[in-house]
């Protein structure tokens, strides 16, 4: 295990216990956050014609593009979790 130095000059060790308290702690709640965020990018999707007629030809496919890339993110985000 290793220590280091914590603000005041305590020690901090990392153990066994306290490893598995926060791998607990993130399949529980991160993992539960990341998946309901994740879900909220449906939610923003805008259908013609949301933006008018002028503004779906300049804002609606940078609009998608980036709620698209903001899926893919976080879809890698929660993978990764």
């Amino acid at each position: 295990m290793s220590a280091q130095a914590a603000p005041g000059g305590r020690n901090i060790h990392v153990t066994s216990s306290a490893i598995g308290h926060l791998r607990g702690r993130v399949d529980d709640e991160l993992k539960v956050a990341m998946a309901y965020i994740k879900s909220l990018t449906d939610t923003v999707h805008v259908d013609a014609p949301g933006f008018g007629l002028l503004g779906g030809m300049v804002l609606g496919s940078t609009y998608e593009g980036m709620r698209g890339r903001a899926e893919e993110l976080l879809g890698a985000a929660e993978k990764c979790v």
